[in-house]
């Protein structure tokens, strides 16, 4: 049941992102669609707790899981940073009582994205302000 509920916000999310495709490639370029995960996902223990060992969720990182082919399929920019925030227990990137990054978890997801940004944005040579 968890899982049909995940996979009908999946599609809700699909929708959005065709939307969303079809306007950014009219006005705009370098878009970067980020996917931070919840504890739920990049905590191993909440995982094995709330995916019942795997059983709900197919992946760890099941959003990602889901989103990942349309961003192949569109050509979309696209991150998840499950792989930065990856951890056995909870406390370690986000605080324990509401799940909201911490200093370091904080630290790992910009470190990723600016990895992120300069291996697959293109910099443009003339950075003037003209």
């Amino acid at each position: 049941e968890e899982y049909i509920k995940a996979k009908q916000k999946v599609d809700y999310l699909q929708t959005t992102v065709d939307f969303l495709d079809r306007t950014i490639r009219q006005k705009t370029e370098n878009v970067i669609f980020v996917f931070l995960p919840s504890r739920i996902s990049y905590v191993r223990e909440l995982y094995n707790l709330y995916s019942n060992e795997g059983k709900n969720f197919p992946e760890q990182d099941f959003l990602w899981h889901f989103a990942q082919k349309s961003c192949e399929d569109y050509s979309i920019n696209c991150i998840s940073f499950f792989q930065a925030l990856k951890t056995h227990q909870t406390g370690t990137h986000d605080y324990p009582f509401d799940g909201h990054l911490n200093k370091t978890g904080s630290k790992k997801v910009a470190q990723a994205l600016f990895n992120y940004i300069l291996s697959n944005i293109p910099v443009k040579k003339d950075r003037s302000l003209q």
